[in-house]
């Protein structure tokens, strides 16, 4: 019990998740009509000065990912589509936090829950431009677990 208050990192993963919730609760409150990840919107742009005030109390990076991250799939109520808009769209390491939700909601959700479009690109991309095929790494790893049972 109260681990998050005896141990650095419960109490840093803690502080996190506190942050988190603080400001999607705040900048809800700042749109009462709308769309909530347009650019222009005022809660939007709410959370990102949050989350840019926040960033030089965080004294390392992989802490200001988790916030950026967590935040985002928080504000837009673990939507998929809605958590990489607002990553993207916030900016600084967005590709890293846009693979972390990715694949956080990804396995949340799992592969046919998904987006089509986004489905099909990232196979595409994978496979003609890195020469992975992921339908076939995920075969693969399926048969290993079997095997290991």
């Amino acid at each position: 019990a109260n681990y998050f208050e005896s141990r650095l990192v419960g109490r840093t993963a803690h502080g996190i998740l506190m942050n988190a919730l603080a400001i999607s609760a705040d900048a809800s409150k700042q749109d009462s009509l709308g769309n909530q990840l347009h650019p222009e919107s005022k809660s939007l742009q709410f959370a990102f000065e949050q989350l840019d005030q926040r960033l030089q109390d965080m004294p390392f990076h992989a802490g200001e990912i988790w916030l950026q991250t967590l935040t985002a799939m928080i504000y837009t109520d673990f939507d998929f589509m809605g958590t990489l808009m607002f990553l993207v769209n916030y900016g600084r390491d967005n590709d890293t936090t846009a693979a972390i939700a990715g694949g956080i909601l990804g396995a949340y959700y799992g592969f046919d829950s998904l987006p089509k479009l986004e489905r099909e690109k990232v196979l595409k991309v994978n496979k003609e431009l890195l020469g992975i095929d992921l339908e076939q790494v995920a075969e693969e790893l399926t048969a290993h677990r079997l095997r290991m049972r």
